[in-house]
């Protein structure tokens, strides 16, 4: 994975939580900054954390078994991701229930932060079958999920609504391009 890759796979990651940021914007009193960086430091450290794990898992147990097939595992892991982000996107977009962030404690916002940052555990894998070091990944996934996070927290708060449904449009689009790449 070069550069350009990581930088495009650290912005789909971040599109997730930040609709989610948004949506904790919507429902947070007006210009609550402490507590929008509060969300952002706790997404932005499970998206860091999460490719960590998966990289460990497949160093200390797969990676033998599956080096000849990481581009199509590689490929498996984008699609998917892709694919599962346009699932969500024209589910949520149907569902009539409200899905705003409403955490009032500690345990919901990681409950929040996990739930955004399964994705990168998965990413993870696949730079741990790609042997790719994990250090610049990982400041720059946790670094743009924080960036993003902040900025879904404000416009959220401000009520800007439109760029949360076609922030995940964006995100699958990337990860179906980074699939088509990984095989080429």
């Amino acid at each position: 994975m070069n550069t350009l890759d990581i930088l495009l796979v650290a912005i789909a990651l971040s599109l997730d939580a930040f609709s989610v940021a948004i949506s904790c914007g919507i429902k947070l009193k007006k210009d609550n900054y402490s507590k929008f960086i509060k969300i952002s430091l706790a997404f932005g450290l499970f998206q860091a954390i999460m490719p960590i794990l998966g990289f460990m898992l497949t160093h200390s147990f797969i990676r033998g078994y599956f080096e000849s097939y990481a581009k199509w595992i590689a490929f498996a892991v984008f699609f998917s991701l892709g694919l599962k982000t346009i699932y969500d996107f024209y589910i949520e977009k149907n569902e009539t229930e409200d899905k705003n962030c409403e955490c009032q404690d500690h345990k919901c916002l990681t409950t929040l932060a996990f739930a955004t940052s399964i994705d990168a555990f998965l990413i993870g894998f696949v730079l741990g079958i790609h042997r790719v070091s994990l250090l610049i990944p990982v400041i720059v996934i946790g670094l743009i999920t924080f960036i993003h996070s902040i900025i879904g927290c404000i416009l959220g708060n401000k009520s800007v609504t439109i760029l949360q449904e076609k922030s995940r449009l964006i995100a699958a689009l990337i990860l179906i391009l980074l699939a088509v790449k990984s095989v080429l």
